[in-house]
């Protein structure tokens, strides 16, 4: 699924480009024939330079998004499962016996949870976008927004397995996201290695769930 999104990016990349160049104008000098027009095109050229790295760069981390997003979708009832092992382990509380109807009642829920924060998540990358309206540091600043939420996401995401066995409505989940929102931040610093995180999706799931504890541990 990966490679296929790259493939149809790297595809149309070339009309994505010229689509953002007709609205950014003219970024080369027809038949120049004095001196500093020849350096006017020079600066034009890193100018394309430029949009074409950010074109790039900002397309990569949406396509990231999207997949790990995806990723966690399908993922989600096993780390639920996992999760709650865990728990038990740690507080002794025995889980209720396991019951094919409770299963898949929860898994549809758990599943439902994801898509809606994978809806209200993938938003706010996409929003930040306007940022790149602002000259010189706004790529920059866009760049920093989206891995300091990408981070606070995936803690977040992993955290909310036990959340989710407590019947926490989505508004809860987040306050409690955004009072532990360093932890969960520095929980999630795997985000900004690209592909890395596919690999402990298992260990993240039991790192998440031992997180909430302690956290909760300090709120009570």
């Amino acid at each position: 699924m990966l490679v296929v999104m790259f493939v149809g990016f790297f595809h149309y990349y070339g009309d994505l480009h010229s689509w953002i160049i007709s609205h950014m104008g003219h970024l080369h000098l027809e038949n120049p024939n004095v001196w500093w027009m020849h350096v006017l095109n020079a600066l034009l050229w890193v100018v394309d330079l430029i949009v074409q790295l950010l074109v790039v760069l900002v397309s990569a981390i949406l396509i990231l998004l999207v997949f790990y997003i995806a990723t966690l979708i399908i993922s989600a009832p096993f780390n639920d499962m996992l999760s709650e092992r865990v728990e038990e382990e740690v507080t002794g509380i025995k889980a209720p016996p396991f019951s094919l109807r409770r299963m898949l009642r929860e898994t549809g829920h758990t599943m439902w949870i994801e898509v809606l924060k994978g809806l209200v998540f993938i938003s706010v990358p996409v929003i930040s976008l306007v940022l790149l309206i602002v000259p010189a540091i706004g790529g920059i600043c866009y760049i920093v927004v989206t891995l300091v939420f990408g981070m606070w996401d995936m803690g977040f995401t992993y955290i909310d397995y036990p959340m989710g066995r407590r019947h926490m409505s989505f508004v809860q989940r987040l306050r409690f996201a955004w009072r532990n929102k360093y932890a969960l931040v520095g929980f999630g610093w795997i985000f900004i290695i690209p592909f890395l995180n596919f690999l402990f999706i298992a260990p993240m799931a039991v790192g998440g769930t031992l997180l909430y504890l302690r956290c909760e541990e300090k709120e009570t």
